[in-house]
């Protein structure tokens, strides 16, 4: 992370890096076998406590009064228990955690952390809407679809220069709402459109998965 405060994932080695971190290479090739593996060891570390969009939505509805920490140290807003967490962790809306990287900052300003980001499964919320659409006739390219748009989203808002100002939280609960009202528009749609005949490119779809 210091190397990466001036330079871009692209241009750091495994030389390098090894020196800086005062390994030596056999050391490094024993953990990793390459800087891109550091880095989506990095990206793991960083979402480590991020709470998932279940918990965001649920806390929503119920208004819930807990409190989580931002990135420094301070109550940001509300927030859930989460078991993947270090002890003692409270889970973070990944949009209030962008806003506040903090030590991460090299990490989630380079290019490549959205698209790594939305490779792996740290960040998309895909289980939980493949649960909340189990009854619909989505194919589960459909619902990726719905995870990588719903954080790619998530992450323009929140690097966006809204993010600095003092609604914050607003913006933040109108956004909730909006992603949880269009699930459940979409549930009733897709609940609908079930009782009509498929059309070929829907029956391909369902047939691949």
């Amino acid at each position: 992370m210091r190397i990466m405060r001036s330079r871009t994932l692209d241009s750091v080695s495994d030389v390098e890096l090894s020196r800086q971190a005062q390994v030596s290479r056999t050391t490094f090739y024993a953990h990793f076998s390459n800087v891109h593996e550091v880095f989506q060891a990095l990206i793991g570390d960083y979402m480590a406590d991020v709470q998932s969009l279940d918990g965001r939505l649920s806390d929503m509805r119920s208004h819930a009064p807990q409190t989580h920490p931002d990135s420094n140290g301070a109550a940001g807003g509300p927030g859930e228990a989460r078991p993947s967490c270090r002890a003692g962790c409270i889970a973070i809306p990944y949009c209030q955690k962008i806003r506040s990287a903090r030590k991460y900052a090299p990490v989630t300003a380079d290019p490549r952390f959205l698209p790594e980001l939305l490779r792996s499964d740290r960040s998309i919320d895909r289980e939980f809407f493949s649960e909340r659409l189990a009854s619909s006739s989505l194919s589960p390219r459909q619902i990726k679809a719905l995870c990588i748009f719903q954080m790619s989203g998530c992450h323009a808002l929140a690097t966006s220069n809204l993010a600095s100002e003092g609604d914050w939280h607003e913006i933040q609960e109108t956004i909730d709402a909006f992603i949880d009202g269009g699930i459940t528009a979409l549930r009733k749609r897709c609940s609908s459109l079930s009782l009509l005949p498929l059309t070929g490119t829907q029956a391909a779809e369902q047939g691949e998965s």
